[in-house]
């Protein structure tokens, strides 16, 4: 087996086959132009959990242990679970803020929640869709596609206003996903076009789109969820994409626009309907040194790159999602913390294995919550109360996770994060209103602000859960006067305002 490597320009690429664990570098002129020999690829490992090749070092040695509290070293134990009946399941989106006040979970057609972090406590609802990797680091701004007409634009917007900052308009594509890098320079996108992968860089500074790269035949144009593995280096340089239903995983340049591939989960099982294919989850190490995966053949594999050299295979768990509704899928989740020192995913009783990167021991085994109220679907894919979503706290002191029945903190014995003082706010809206005549109430948060909820109340009585709209639409009922509030949260600190409304 050979990999050929030929030179590389922004333009259109064209995949062909290879041997499996075959890793490819691919430019214009395909796969089969000439160039320098290459070793073979790396052999399967001996055991589940063996390591790969002698002569490629399988572990990238992440620097000296971690001073203070972390989560390698401090043992951590579950702080919290809070079980909820109501989640459509999906990959969606799971994330701690970065001032560590909140866990927010949201999914496509279920719960969008924003939890307090240091009890689980549900705080408010989230109105945007957030997906993973479109929202910046530091919770400013997310990527969102749009249908505006006839037209599909992709548009960054504020977290918390929903105020559009740019926007550019999208050819027409399945499954589209949008990373953006941490300094929120770049914008990467994704998406399936006629069956065929594609990714695209937008220039978040100038505006500008750069060419369309099509990368292989991997897309399953019909499937709904997970949706497309993208998972982007945390200099922004570099990517690696999943190509669902070959297979394979793809390690993207973006500086030159070169990419390599290999077929991570070979076409060894047939799947079922929806399941979106061989390879179910990609992540790329923050540092963009090693890309891990997650297959329908029950396999976690970690790759060097840019070679895409085999180093790990663990044995682990694919999870069947939404058994009961006409939207199945599968998943089997991975991810590395932000330090790229630890490593989580499934093991083959779909519990959660935490491992250091220095050595892969594992440090953690972490067990399914059990519900108030087994489902008992039966069959041997299903697996009650299945993790679906996992993400670390910046401070590296706090592990979440999701499952399709809830959500669970893990975190280090550690003072939780504190507030600033009061958060500030004012209430404007009308002095008098009459019965029937609905009046617009709007909330103003005043100075830093992060993620927040607002919650109303009308004589001292909640209208319903909060969320992050800061408008109220109130049509009055009774004649009189009336006190409305409300109180602005961030999982830290809080404040209040009130209004004092003449109703005739």
């Amino acid at each position: 087996m050979k990999i050929h490597v030929v030179t590389i320009s922004l333009f259109l690429f064209a995949l062909g086959c290879s041997p499996e664990y075959a890793s490819r570098t691919v430019g214009p002129e395909g796969p089969g132009a000439e160039g320098p020999d290459s070793p073979d690829s790396p052999d399967t490992p001996d055991t589940p959990d063996g390591p790969g090749t002698p002569d490629k070092p399988d572990i990238i040695e992440p620097g000296p242990a971690p001073d203070g509290v972390h989560l390698e070293t401090c043992g951590a134990e579950q702080a919290w679970w809070t079980e909820h009946d109501d989640w459509f399941v999906d990959e969606g989106f799971l994330g701690i803020s970065p001032n560590g006040g909140l866990l927010v979970r949201t999914s496509t057609n279920g719960s969008n929640t924003a939890f307090r972090l240091r009890d689980g406590e549900p705080l408010f609802a989230v109105e945007q869709r957030l997906q993973e990797g479109a929202l910046a680091q530091d919770w400013r701004v997310h990527g969102e596609f749009v249908q505006d007409g006839q037209e599909v634009r992709l548009a960054i917007k504020q977290l918390i206003t929903g105020t559009v900052v740019q926007s550019v308009a999208m050819e027409q594509q399945n499954i589209p996903r949008v990373v953006l890098s941490s300094d929120v320079s770049t914008a990467l996108i994704a998406g399936c076009r006629q069956d065929v992968l594609t990714i695209q860089t937008w220039s978040l500074s100038s505006g500008d789109l750069g060419e369309r790269i099509e990368l292989a035949d991997g897309c399953d144009d019909f499937s709904w969820y997970p949706t497309l593995p993208v998972s982007l280096a945390a200099d922004g340089k570099t990517a690696v994409v999943g190509g669902r239903k070959a297979g394979d995983l793809i390690h993207v340049d973006l500086r030159t626009a070169e990419w390599t591939s290999v077929t991570a989960h070979p076409e060894d099982m047939e799947p079922g309907p929806f399941y979106g294919g061989q390879l179910l989850s990609a992540a790329i190490r923050p540092d963009g040194t090693q890309a891990v995966t997650a297959g329908h053949d029950g396999k976690v594999r970690v790759w060097n790159l840019p070679e895409l050299e085999l180093v790990r295979e663990f044995s682990s768990r694919m999870v069947v999602l939404n058994l009961d509704s006409y939207q199945p899928s599968a998943g089997s989740a991975v991810s590395w913390s932000p330090d790229g020192r630890l490593l989580a995913h499934l093991d083959e009783e779909a519990n959660v294995l935490v491992r250091k990167t220095s050595d892969w021991s594992v440090i953690y085994r972490i067990e399914r919550p059990v519900p108030e109220d087994p489902q008992n679907f039966g069959g041997e894919e299903f697996v009650e109360n299945a993790p679906v979503q996992m993400a670390w706290g910046e401070d590296m002191k706090s592990l979440a996770l999701s499952f399709d029945r809830g959500v669970a903190l893990w975190r280090c014995e550690a003072d939780w994060a504190r507030g600033n003082g009061p958060l500030s706010v004012r209430l404007d809206g009308p002095d008098t209103a009459r019965v029937g005549e609905p009046v617009t109430i709007t909330a103003t948060h005043f100075g830093e602000a992060n993620l927040h909820g607002h919650t109303f109340l009308l004589n001292g009585e909640e209208l319903g859960l909060g969320g992050t709209t800061r408008d109220l639409r109130w049509t009055p009922a009774q004649p009189g006067n009336h006190e409305l509030t409300v109180v602005v949260e961030d999982g830290l600190s809080e404040g209040s305002a009130t209004l004092q409304i003449l109703v005739r």
